[in-house]
């Protein structure tokens, strides 16, 4: 009896530090996920991706572990070894919302929109009060330029939450590309006054106002979302279209300025050969034949 008694509470003993390790592991895996968050934060994703795989290593069943590292890995513009990861994050947890979100993405960013759609269903279908399913729906049919369908999406997330101004920008968006100016320029100015800062917005109801040749309210816009966001490429780049136009078709004396625009765009994106391209344009149209000359080639060394 007193044998049974010993061997009893020597057994008890060693579950207890077995379950002890397995928490300290579990704690470990979860500092080390954390910490690894933080890296893709800084931009630092070979490393964050170190991480990860010690943490898989120590919990190879740890969803939110290939979670993390398909994020890092799509960064990296690795999107194959990404969707792996967030098939073995699901497989481990099917109910695991955000994974199907950013395995879309990937899909997405490979061009293949219609699986990408499936993944934002599943997700949608998990979290069915969230805007993020309904956007991204939304950047679905407006890719696949079923600009009707991704309104209606875009309008479901604004239904669910009346202050998502991106909703209304890509809403804007989807609205401009059917030609409904008017539509689309509310949907804007909506988005602004939700959040004067959105630069985005500024610089789509830019593209709206070009569009329309109203060039003083393009390039108002356009330098709005600059202001906002000094390193705005697509901002910089608009505007020099648009003071490249005016001084074209109105004989304004832009051109200067669409030139500091463009070599803006190059100073930020030294391989932009679209910026070299404009400029050199705008170098010819000056007279600065030379200039004009070096930007044309190295627009074509970069592929343009």
């Amino acid at each position: 009896m007193k044998y049974t008694t010993k061997l009893t509470f020597i057994i008890i003993a060693l579950t207890g530090l077995l379950i002890s390790e397995v928490f300290a592991q579990s704690d470990d895996a979860k500092d080390m996920l954390e910490r690894a968050e933080n890296l893709i934060n800084k931009a630092e994703y070979e490393s964050a991706i170190e991480l990860c795989n010690q943490a898989i290593e120590i919990m190879p069943q740890y969803a939110m572990a290939y979670f993390i590292r398909g994020n890092a890995k799509q960064f990296l513009k690795e999107y194959y070894s990404a969707i792996t990861d967030y098939n073995r994050a699901i497989k481990i947890d099917p109910n695991y919302a955000e994974v199907y979100l950013k395995r879309g993405d990937a899909k997405m960013a490979l061009g293949d929109y219609p699986a990408a759609g499936v993944d934002y269903h599943s997700a949608r279908n998990l979290t069915p009060d969230s805007v993020e399913p309904y956007i991204k729906l939304g950047d679905v049919e407006y890719y696949l330029e079923n600009y009707d369908k991704a309104i209606e999406y875009y309008s479901s997330a604004i239904g669910i939450d009346a202050k998502c101004n991106d909703a209304y920008v890509r809403r804007g968006v989807a609205k401009a590309a059917k030609g409904e100016t008017g539509k689309a320029l509310r949907d804007y100015k909506e988005a602004i006054k939700l959040d004067p800062n959105d630069a985005n917005a500024y610089k789509n109801l830019g593209d709206l106002y070009l569009d329309l040749d109203d060039y003083h309210y393009a390039i108002e816009s356009y330098t709005e979302a600059i202001k906002i966001d000094p390193t705005y490429t697509d901002a910089y780049f608009n505007r020099g279209l648009a003071y490249s136009l005016r001084a074209e078709h109105l004989n304004s004396n832009d051109l200067p300025r669409a030139i500091m625009d463009f070599s803006k765009v190059i100073e930020i994106e030294p391989q932009n050969a679209a910026a070299y391209e404009k400029r050199g344009l705008a170098y010819e149209a000056l007279g600065d034949t030379a200039k004009a000359k070096a930007d044309r080639e190295k627009a074509k060394e970069l592929g343009l």
